[in-house]
């Protein structure tokens, strides 16, 4: 794992916020930063290499979509931003994964 795939972990390894995520998850022919399988959520914690790439990871998120897997990108580079981004992320995913499953959320991000 990248230094800012290892950050986003610390967040959501162990249940913390009461989603199970996975990290280096397979999925077709894909390999998930993180996945949330109750959701169906895909996090992927983009480099500044996806810059060159948006059209294939656009088809790899429609392909995902076909597994009813929705997937939310962040730029890695922010992770290491002072700024609030990373907060308001966590708390849109954590949001999502407890639309997607229908649950009430058990605890606000930390």
């Amino acid at each position: 794992m990248s230094v800012s795939e290892r950050v986003f972990w610390s967040f959501v390894r162990n249940e913390r916020n009461g989603f199970k995520f996975r990290r280096q998850q397979n999925v077709g022919k894909y390999h998930l930063d993180f996945y949330c399988p109750s959701a169906k959520v895909c996090i992927e914690i983009d480099g500044e290499q996806h810059e060159s790439q948006k059209e294939y990871d656009a088809q790899r998120d429609k392909d995902l979509e076909e597994f009813g897997i929705i997937t939310l990108r962040f730029p890695s580079l922010q992770i290491f931003d002072k700024s609030p981004a990373l907060g308001r992320f966590l708390h849109f995913v954590y949001e999502t994964c407890c639309e997607r499953t229908n649950t009430k959320p058990p605890r606000r991000w930390e």
